[in-house]
């Protein structure tokens, strides 16, 4: 199968350090014989370094098809612009659940700890149907339940969700928090409602030329 990569392609990079996954939201540079040449990927507004024989996921999306590739960072440039050159190890995989794609956004929430009665407002930074990237001005734990109400499609879903990293950015005065969850025991029907709105905003963005 090929990969049915394109110049300008917008794809999700997945890199794991440390038992912790990071996604970003990059784009297809240029294409060679078996290498990609990948914008290098930007994370709280600086550029986040890879290392060469370092191993990443490639998710990308097709007619509204999902597919995974893994691949190795061989080779880094900074001129004229940072970019990786990624080898890719394996033919693409089709992903039946489409719950892995995220997408920017700024939604306001209501979040708090699971064995607290004291909501708190937070904005959710990017989404998928596995979990979100949320900003707060409260601090939480590695592993910690929460609970969230998001407003979705007029509706508001209450889905709990585990803690899975925080990361504190001293030069914001509010929400500086960073806090990336993934949820607990989400109903199938919730879950697809929120694959069907990130769906819905894909293809806004898409006809932005974002995608």
């Amino acid at each position: 199968m090929k990969y049915r990569f394109a110049v300008g392609m917008k794809v999700e990079l997945e890199v794991e350090r440390e038992n912790e996954k990071y996604n970003f939201l990059t784009k297809i540079e240029e294409i060679k014989d078996k290498t990609i040449l990948l914008g290098m990927p930007m994370y709280r507004g600086n550029y986040f370094f890879l290392n060469v024989d370092e191993e990443v996921f490639i998710f990308y999306c097709v007619n509204d098809l999902y597919y995974g590739v893994k691949g190795k960072v061989i080779a880094k440039s900074y001129l004229p612009f940072p970019v990786i050159e990624v080898e890719l190890l394996e033919e693409p995989k089709r992903i039946q659940r489409r719950s892995f794609f995220r997408i920017p956004v700024t939604i306001k929430i209501k979040i708090k700890k699971l064995d607290s009665n004291n909501w708190n407002i937070a904005y959710i930074k990017n989404i998928s149907g596995g979990g979100a990237l949320i900003n707060t001005h409260l601090g939480f734990d590695k592993g910690e339940i929460l609970e969230m109400q998001i407003p979705i499609e007029n509706e508001i879903y209450e889905i709990k969700a585990k803690v899975v990293r925080v990361i504190k950015d001293n030069m914001r005065l509010i929400y500086p928090f960073e806090v990336a969850v993934e949820y607990c025991d989400i109903p199938e029907r919730i879950r697809d409602k929120i694959i069907k709105f990130i769906m819905e905003e894909q293809r806004k963005l898409r006809k932005k030329g974002y995608y």
